[in-house]
Parts: C-alpha cells; sequence; structure tokens
C-alpha cells in the first residue's frame, strides 16, 4: 500500500514539474520529464527544446534551482532524495 502511495505521488511529481515547466518555454509540446526511483533517491530528468533551455534555467539558474527547490520538498515528504538534472 505505501508504495501506490509513493507510486501516485512520483505521478504527480511529474505532473508538477511539467506544468510549471510547460508555463515558462515557448515549445510546451517538446516538454519530457522522466522520474527514476532508485532505492530512496528520485532522479527526476527534463528535457526541453535547445531553444527553451536559458528559459527553464533562468539567469543565473534562478529558475533551475527554484525547481529543484519545489523537487526536494516532495521527495522529502515522501522520505526520499532527490536529484534534478537539465538535459535538451
Amino acid at each position: 500500500m505505501i508504495t501506490e502511495y509513493q507510486t501516485n505521488e512520483e505521478s504527480k511529481l511529474e505532473e508538477m514539474v511539467k506544468y510549471i515547466v510547460s508555463r515558462v518555454v515557448d515549445h510546451p509540446e517538446m516538454v519530457m520529464v522522466q522520474i527514476d526511483n532508485e532505492n530512496d533517491i528520485i532522479h527526476v530528468t527534463l528535457e526541453v527544446d535547445k531553444n527553451d533551455l536559458g528559459k527553464v534555467i533562468g539567469r543565473s539558474g534562478t529558475t533551475a534551482w527554484a525547481l529543484r527547490t519545489l523537487i526536494q520538498a516532495v521527495a522529502m515528504k515522501l522520505g526520499k532524495r532527490a536529484s534534478f538534472k537539465i538535459v535538451e
């Protein structure tokens, strides 16, 4: 039962990241989020169009930092750690 809850929460995390990033970029149809669960670490990989990479990272990395903070907060709620990677 707990694993079902965590899987549901991880899918909500995926939806949250995709929703936020889709509102920032020019090509929301190119936004892809992948969640991999490895023991007690949630790996979140974000893929966007190469022209939108600057918007996702933000000035001095502020947008990426904010996304990382949100992802870590959700992971902490699940009792896990998180890693976040942006690829083009």
